[in-house]
């Protein structure tokens, strides 16, 4: 009963969160034009940090999409893009603390009602 309770208010949270900062973007499965598909989404920086062998510490910014499962009811796969702030983001695999070298997405609760989608900023703009 109380994970019930706890994962209704996540799915009320995230669909807050996407009611009230969403922002329109492109979804472009397998980077191409055809199939392009309108949706909404969260966009959120997600920080990086390692120690190199000198003991330097490397930050990259990169940015996690939060999308609605019906605007996008497919699994993302690695190499899809979001078009977004006239930006192409690849959809990559995720290599956080907690996720190292796991898929390029997660749900965000446990309605599956939205998902993180861990995206890399493309060299090429729109």
């Amino acid at each position: 009963m109380y994970t019930d309770f706890v994962e209704r208010g996540k799915a009320w949270l995230i669909g807050q969160l996407l009611a009230h900062d969403s922002k329109e973007a492109d979804y472009l499965p397998h980077g191409g034009t055809d199939g392009a598909v309108r949706i909404r989404a969260v966009p959120r920086r997600t920080r990086l940090n390692s120690k190199t062998s000198i003991e330097m510490v490397v930050e990259a910014s990169e940015l996690d999409f939060i999308v609605k499962t019906e605007d996008y009811p497919a699994d993302p796969v690695v190499g899809d893009v979001i078009v977004y702030a006239g930006f192409k983001w690849e959809v990559a695999t995720c290599y956080d603390g907690h996720s190292v070298g796991t898929s390029a997405w997660k749900w965000c609760n446990g309605y599956f009602t939205a998902r993180r989608i861990h995206t890399k900023r493309l060299e090429e703009d729109c």
